[in-house]
């Protein structure tokens, strides 16, 4: 592969950017199926959970690989967990920022977060 692409002056990347992805197998199919109710029945639960879970399912499948499956789906799952878990203390009760005054009763339409001054 390098050198045909040194003959044509192409980088692999490139290449890799460039060439036509290839259709879903049927058991990449049934792992994003099973991946989706696994995310479902438990939302807290990360990729390395997933992966673990959908191992006792009988999946021959490891944690990067759910990984990668859960970004080319686009899933907000991995951020979703990582947000949730910055913004929670240790105690389970959602931080506030340092600096920011406490929401008023109007900022409740915003999730709770203070309007900024515009």
């Amino acid at each position: 592969m390098n050198a045909l692409c040194q003959m044509t002056g192409l980088g692999r990347a490139g290449f890799y950017r460039w060439r036509v992805p290839r259709q879903a197998t049927p058991v990449e199919m049934e792992l994003r199926d099973q991946m989706q109710k696994v995310a479902l029945e438990s939302p807290a639960y990360g990729y390395r959970r997933i992966a673990a879970e959908l191992q006792q399912r009988g999946f021959e499948v490891n944690h990067k690989r759910v990984l990668r499956m859960m970004r080319e789906a686009g899933s907000p799952l991995g951020a979703a967990v990582r947000a949730a878990a910055c913004l929670r203390g240790h105690d389970g009760l959602a931080a506030q920022p340092a600096g920011l005054p406490e929401p008023g009763p109007r900022d409740h339409a915003h999730g709770g977060q203070p309007a900024l001054d515009r």
